[in-house]
């Protein structure tokens, strides 16, 4: 048992000890794009569409960003 603990303390302090240091950044570089949503029914002659433009957050933190990004009067062909 104290064998075990160990040899599994070692390899943690090991990865610890070999592991990078550089920061890192899971967001791409910021490209504007368009968003379009919509919930397509037929059994209805309206349709609605929300089209939107995308954005990118100060930090980590979507709701942080209190911008409104809808694009009024796009015209959308179904």
């Amino acid at each position: 048992m104290s064998r075990n603990f160990i040899v599994l303390s070692s390899f943690t302090a090991t990865l610890f000890l070999l592991s990078c240091n550089q920061s890192f950044d899971s967001r791409a570089p910021f490209q504007p794009q368009i968003v379009v949503f919509s919930v397509l029914s037929t059994d209805k002659r309206a349709q609605f569409v929300r089209v939107e433009g995308d954005y990118m957050p100060v930090g980590n933190d979507p709701l942080s960003s209190t911008t409104d990004n809808t694009i009024v009067g796009a015209t959308v062909t179904i």
